[in-house]
């Protein structure tokens, strides 16, 4: 059973940064150990002005190999190896991760000062952590994407916490059915409505979209990430979302969000 159960929004752009938001990144920490799910370019200067550590990194899932969701990854180990990590720390992706990181992760004159272990994922797989585990889903995306369910365990007769975080991804039933009940629910919402028809076709989704998935699924909290940089102001993507599921917000770079102990409605 976890005591602490923390979300750390780092980077909340989509396709590219903009000067508000950086590129895809959110930790997720669990007691003293911190999951990062996806890893913008500069995710390592996002954790120093975060209330998070960098180097509590244990373990690394990407959603996918398109560039924003991954190339912060050289400079995160990098600044790793500067502080004198010794600690082994795994990566996880989709099918091709293990040969295309490993490779990319061996580029530039600097000395690793601690193992990596990259390794490929597919949907139904479960990697297994102290008090939580992540299981793994297939997203709707232009490429092999994978989404991400943290779940916490150990939670005795208490409901345990669980977040789960789409990455890249048009409408599918696997965001329904995976996120069915969670406390937390992180999905990306790129454009309003009146642009989602185009997105779709792209593996994206509008915030309406997004609101509809946590309706169905019963989640108890939305959360909107992946903003356009077309938008300066989110606050129409986060009011077009509360018109079909009200507890939603949006992500800025640096918010933070606790996932709070829940109970059954028995009171147990």
């Amino acid at each position: 059973m976890a005591s602490t159960f923390r979300v750390v929004f780092l980077g909340t752009s989509a396709s590219h940064p903009s000067r508000h938001r950086s590129s895809p990144a959110v930790a997720v920490q669990v007691d003293r150990e911190v999951l990062l799910l996806d890893c913008g370019e500069g995710v390592q200067r996002q954790f120093m002005s975060s209330n998070v550590s960098f180097m509590r990194v244990s373990r690394v899932f990407i959603t996918h190999l398109h560039g924003d969701h991954f190339l912060g990854l050289p400079g995160l180990v990098q600044t790793m190896s500067l502080y004198d990590r010794e600690d082994v720390l795994e990566i996880y992706g989709p099918p091709g991760t293990a040969l295309q990181l490993g490779t990319l992760l061996q580029i530039g004159h600097y000395s690793l000062t601690f193992p990596v272990v990259v390794a490929d994922l597919k949907p139904g797989n479960v990697v297994a952590g102290e008090g939580y585990e992540v299981h793994v889903y297939e997203a709707n995306h232009s490429v092999p994407s994978l989404m991400f369910s943290i779940v916490e365990t150990g939670a005795g007769r208490r409901k345990p916490r669980k977040v789960f975080y789409t990455g890249d991804t048009a409408p599918t039933d696997a965001v329904v059915q995976g996120s069915r009940g969670a406390s937390l629910l992180i999905h990306e919402a790129t454009v309003l409505s009146d642009l989602e028809s185009p997105v779709n076709e792209y593996g994206h989704s509008s915030a309406r979209q997004a609101a509809l998935a946590a309706r169905e699924a019963g989640v108890e909290t939305l959360i909107l990430t992946h903003i356009s940089s077309r938008y300066e102001d989110a606050e129409p993507l986060l009011m077009e979302a509360r018109e079909i599921f009200p507890n939603t917000l949006v992500a800025e770079d640096l918010m933070e969000f606790v996932v709070k102990a829940r109970h059954h409605s028995s009171g147990t």
